[in-house]
């Protein structure tokens, strides 16, 4: 990962609200510097011209040497295709989402290229819709494309003939997920995540009833009403358990950037000082770790002088080594809304830091064969502990961006 000044990352985040949000780092960084006589001119032309502004006032401030509460935004771009292709270990669909490598990535533009390449000359697919169409795809929906692009169309063909190639780990588990995962007549589908956190997803359909009123006259009408019934078949568990996956990816950057330094070390003196271990995990924290092969920050909640004895020494471990990474970085507030992040240009370098570590970890990890055994009861050998696409995650600088 590049490291860049607070000065820079104002830089990068005028330059971003300005509208250079898919240019590399150092490009946006020397827009901003051809432009800086002008940039007070260029308002009107800005995609969001009032963060923007925001921007050009927090930045002559820093110049001028005067401390500013200026949040800088880093978000990453098609967060659900690159953490599918994580999930599955697809080194390919990584490349293509900027998960690895030194590009700033844009998969949508990467997979309409592909689509048009298979095409005839004369048909032109445009970016915007081929978009629409792979967004929801990757959810499950086949009737976007079909909207989109007609059904048993040589546009069509070419969509998903595009999608595989471009996305083959995505578009595998979306097939798992919509196809092969889903629990006929089940009320709900139901794992926990490995922070801990409870995932309940109850079906709920739409349903019709004709109802009758004696009272006026045997009038009827129909009633539509949602149920939790369950059904043979259902798409939905694509987009709950990506969502589910992105939620804790951010759940445990923020623990990782806005931790309780005195609680950290408090925790880390208990297992030091402990000698004492038990042989197989009992507690949830330490069977989570061992199924999902991923260490979460949240342990450090559970871990007391009177509990430490009931933790393995493989957990305890991993997370005290995990508390020695985590206090080499400094704590501060980080503000998310969904897949972006804000914080003080001082610390933008530790949140992108966190967040390629994180998602080094679940490529390492067994993710995706944890939830899918907790939700079928089956076992699943999709993605096991792939170091190599960690070790090329390590190395990138555009998973947020």
């Amino acid at each position: 990962m590049r490291n860049y000044t607070p000065l820079e990352y104002l830089k990068i985040d005028i330059s971003n609200r300005f509208g250079n949000d898919k240019l590399p780092f150092d490009d946006r960084i020397a827009w901003f510097d051809f432009n800086e006589k002008d940039l007070s001119n260029l308002i009107g032309l800005a995609d969001n011209p009032y963060g923007y502004q925001a921007g050009l006032i927090a930045y002559n401030e820093a110049m001028q040497g005067k401390p500013i509460g200026y949040l800088v935004e880093v978000d990453a771009a098609a967060s659900g295709s690159a953490i599918m292709s994580v999930l599955m270990g697809c080194e390919t669909g990584c490349r293509n989402t900027g998960v690895i490598g030194d590009k700033r990535m844009d998969v949508y533009g990467v997979h309409t290229d592909e689509m048009n390449k298979l095409l005839d000359t004369d048909i032109h697919v445009e970016r915007k819709h081929a978009k629409k169409a792979l967004m929801t795809c990757l959810y499950g929906s086949e009737a976007k494309p079909k909207e989109l692009f007609g059904k048993d169309t040589p546009e069509l063909d070419a969509f998903y003939e595009a999608a595989e190639t471009v996305l083959p780990g995505a578009i595998a588990l979306r097939n798992i997920l919509c196809y092969d995962a889903w629990q006929s007549y089940e009320l709900s589908h139901d794992w926990t995540m490995f922070d801990g956190f409870d995932c309940h997803i109850p079906v709920i359909g739409k349903y019709k009833s004709k109802i009758e009123v004696d009272e006026l006259d045997h009038l009827t009408f129909n009633m539509i009403y949602e149920d939790n019934v369950g059904t043979e078949k259902g798409i939905s568990l694509a987009a709950n358990v990506v969502h589910a996956c992105d939620s804790s990816i951010l759940r445990e950057v923020v623990r990782r950037c806005n931790y309780d330094k005195d609680k950290l070390i408090q925790v880390k003196e208990i297992i030091e000082n402990n000698t004492d271990w038990i042989s197989y995990p009992t507690k949830r924290m330490d069977k989570l770790y061992h199924d999902y092969n991923f260490i979460s920050l949240r342990g450090v909640e559970f871990i007391s002088k009177e509990s430490v004895y009931n933790f393995t020494e493989e957990y305890a471990m991993e997370l005290l080594a995990l508390i020695d990474s985590i206090l080499e970085q400094p704590s501060f507030e980080l503000v998310t809304i969904h897949d972006a992040y804000l914080c003080h240009p001082n610390y933008v370098n530790t949140v992108r830091y966190h967040m390629i570590n994180v998602m080094a970890e679940l490529a390492e990890g067994n993710i995706i064969n944890t939830i899918l055994k907790q939700i079928t009861g089956q076992d699943f050998n999709l993605n096991s502990h792939n170091y190599k696409l960690g070790d090329l995650i390590r190395e990138s600088n555009y998973i947020i961006s």
